[in-house]
């Protein structure tokens, strides 16, 4: 399905954006081979750097394959746009010519073959600037992909949290994607901006790698030094059944995470209990797991303790909600990385995209992604964060 849809972005932009170009047909040949690749990347990675997810490439060369694949997206958008502007403004240009009003502006002016000519060339500069416009806007969304996030503090109101657990801080960093698109240096950096936070939990939910613990245990080390008063906690995400998730529950737990599968803890803050519970990913029953269960990884927990549960994909959100699940933590959808297509996104997703929602009695919190997917680290208008949640109750 990935590759049709990139056969079919492929013919789109050729012929729609680069045929018509008045240039010579060795540039044409050149442009589209060039978006030929950009839209085979993944395909072509794969075959020169290894199967799997993982691109094993350095970060100059996702950098650069990043650009030109986000050029190729935003022209592709562009010429949506156009020509869904030109058959709105069919019907208006055919009226104009049924009343003769195209003869009187044509009339004296030029030939009909100079006419057409013309309109040619016009078609063909605003056809240069579209594509000059996709490539300054690919620079920036892979600057913003690729760049360590800020913080952005959000607070959320709990109506079963106890008066204890007012103002308790939790520190959500999610699709961290660890990987030479966000290598080392990356990681240390989200660390040291997570510790500075001094929170009382720290949570990861999901897709922390990609790639083999051989091949990434240099750049996940710096996840050892996560700091928080009650403990350091995550869910495995899709990516992590693709890296190979046995190998790397060894490394996470070397590293000093806790990784919540199907159960739960139990947290004593301020003298009162909260539950922090945590599921497979969907993805497992793929592998022949069960998935996701949160009647198995809240049985057991306390009654009238708030419930907060750490899940990667927010598909299941509404489910969850009527089980008891006071706050869902998820992040998977990357908040669709660039607008328009955000849209499609969230219909993938049962409509959850990025941010705080109201799910019944349950409220779900959406991150957008402290880092991106290697294979497309590009943003635009839909920023990466590191999320502070402040609970209060409410």
């Amino acid at each position: 399905m990935f590759y049709t849809l990139s056969g079919v972005l492929f013919l789109y932009v050729v012929v729609r954006g680069i045929l018509p170009l008045r240039v010579s047909r060795a540039w044409k040949i050149v442009f589209s081979a060039l978006i030929f690749l950009c839209a085979f990347k993944v395909l072509i990675f794969r075959y020169f750097f290894g199967e799997g997810p993982a691109l094993e490439a350095s970060w100059q060369a996702l950098a650069l394959s990043a650009w030109a694949n986000a050029a190729v997206v935003m022209l592709a958008l562009f010429l949506v746009l156009r020509d869904l502007g030109l058959t709105a403004a069919l019907p208006l240009r055919r009226r104009r010519a049924g009343t003769g009003g195209t003869e009187k502006r044509d009339a004296g002016a030029a030939s009909g073959a100079e006419a057409t000519e013309e309109r040619a060339a016009r078609a063909s500069r605003r056809g240069q600037g579209l594509i000059a416009a996709a490539a300054v806007l690919g620079g920036v969304g892979v600057w913003q992909g690729m760049r360590v996030p800020d913080v952005r503090r959000v607070t959320i109101f709990l109506p079963r949290l106890p008066a204890a657990l007012e103002g308790v801080r939790l520190a959500q960093l999610s699709d961290l994607h660890i990987s030479p698109a966000f290598p080392r240096e990356c990681a240390q950096a989200v660390v040291e901006r997570t510790n500075a936070l001094k929170p009382d939990v720290t949570v990861i939910t999901g897709d922390l790698i990609d790639g083999t613990p051989q091949r990434r245990r240099h750049d996940v080390a710096p996840l050892a030094a996560l700091r928080a008063r009650h403990g350091v906690f995550a869910c495995v995400g899709n990516h992590e059944y693709y890296s190979g998730l046995k190998p790397w529950l060894r490394v996470f737990r070397q590293l000093g995470l806790v990784v919540l599968r199907n159960e739960h803890r139990v947290l004593r803050i301020n003298g009162e209990r909260m539950v922090l519970a945590g599921v497979s990913d969907i993805v497992e029953r793929r592998y022949g797991g069960k998935g996701p269960d949160v009647p198995r990884a809240l049985a057991g927990s306390p009654k009238g303790a708030p419930r907060i549960l750490l899940a990667h994909q927010p598909l299941e959100a509404g489910k969850n909600a009527r089980l008891g699940v006071d706050l869902q933590l998820s992040g998977h959808t990357h908040g669709g990385q660039i607008v328009p297509v955000n849209l499609l996104v969230a219909v993938l997703n049962n409509g959850y995209l990025k941010g705080l929602y109201t799910v019944g009695d349950m409220k779900l919190y959406v991150n957008p992604g402290t880092a991106l997917w290697g294979g497309f680290p590009v943003r635009l208008l839909v920023p990466s964060e590191i999320t502070e949640i402040t609970l209060r109750r409410g």
